[in-house]
């Protein structure tokens, strides 16, 4: 398991994914929250986020860590 700590991105809209992982979100604007499971993470301006991501035991596969900024916003 690894812990991703997401600091406040200076952008509009701000997406992130991880290749055949989920994300667990355990902590918002440094208040911890009830775990929830998400497959794409947006981010707002000025948010903080704390992911839960358990790794695949896997080793034939490189996995892409997505970030992408959303441009219509």
């Amino acid at each position: 398991r690894s812990t991703l700590q997401i600091p406040d991105i200076p952008v509009q809209v701000f997406h992130l994914a991880m290749e055949g992982h989920d994300m667990q979100v355990i902590e918002l604007d440094g208040v911890e929250v009830e775990p929830f499971t998400v497959d794409e993470l947006s981010i707002s301006a000025a948010q903080r986020y704390s992911l839960l991501v358990e790794a695949k035991n896997e080793t034939d596969k490189n996995y892409a860590f997505m970030a992408f900024q959303n441009t219509d916003m």
